[in-house]
């Protein structure tokens, strides 16, 4: 195996970190995957050890071993951060794709190409993502008479 610097052993553990836990959290690999995700974190944490590298650590007196605070507050953070931004497009993506179903006749829409009907999309999207931008959830109501 070539030798790693420091940066990519800490973009490596990074990102073998935020594949598991988008696996455990959401996106399920069978369980090969995720048992080969689990010893491809711990192989490359067991290299960054022996290096010395102090962004992994053993734990106690199991010798297991674990990623640092700080390194574990960093991958969170993206993590925090990717989840807010997905959660804000989808939000905006089918707000934008309800609008313009509910507004084109169905059959236009069918003869569309996905440019077009892209372009058309991204119309709708650029009104919802103007206003949770400035207002957040603010002025979202949910008008379901069934709800109050």
């Amino acid at each position: 195996m070539a030798k790693m610097s420091q940066a990519q052993y800490r973009i490596l553990l990074k990102t073998l970190f935020w594949a598991k836990w988008i696996h455990e959290n959401g996106e399920t690999l069978d369980q090969e995957e995720a048992v080969a995700l689990d010893k491809l974190l711990h192989l490359f944490m067991k290299a960054a050890w022996k290096e010395g590298l102090d962004f992994v650590h053993s734990t106690s007196t199991d010798g297991n071993l674990a990623l640092a605070d700080d390194l574990q507050a960093e991958a969170f953070e993206f993590l925090a951060n990717f989840q807010d931004d997905a959660f804000w497009e989808e939000l905006c993506d089918r707000l934008a794709e309800r609008d313009m179903e509910n507004a084109i006749d169905p059959e236009e829409l069918i003869l569309m190409d996905e440019e077009q009907r892209q372009n058309l999309q991204d119309t709708y999207r650029q009104k919802y993502e103007g206003e949770f931008e400035l207002y957040g959830l603010t002025f979202l109501k949910v008008l379901n008479p069934h709800w109050n």
